[in-house]
């Protein structure tokens, strides 16, 4: 199973969680996708967390798009 998500603060608010799972379960893919909220200061180390636990991919929204920039593998 993969595993995808979403970093911000706050998340709770986030239709993208039953909208990305609708989705993979009407096409038959066997994935999740989770929010993480981690403490204002801490997004780049939520963002190696990630990475290390294998989480396949994350979209980020407000406050951290910019914060998150040295934690991002580019390739």
């Amino acid at each position: 199973m993969q595993v995808y998500g979403l970093i911000g603060n706050p998340v709770e608010h986030s239709l993208s969680p039953p909208l990305h799972e609708a989705g993979y379960e009407a096409l038959g893919i066997d994935a999740r996708y989770v929010t993480f909220e981690p403490g204002i200061d801490d997004a780049a180390a939520a963002v190696r967390g990630a990475t290390t636990l294998g989480v396949a991919g994350l979209n980020v929204t407000v406050p951290f798009k910019r914060d998150v920039l040295d934690a991002v593998d580019p390739d």
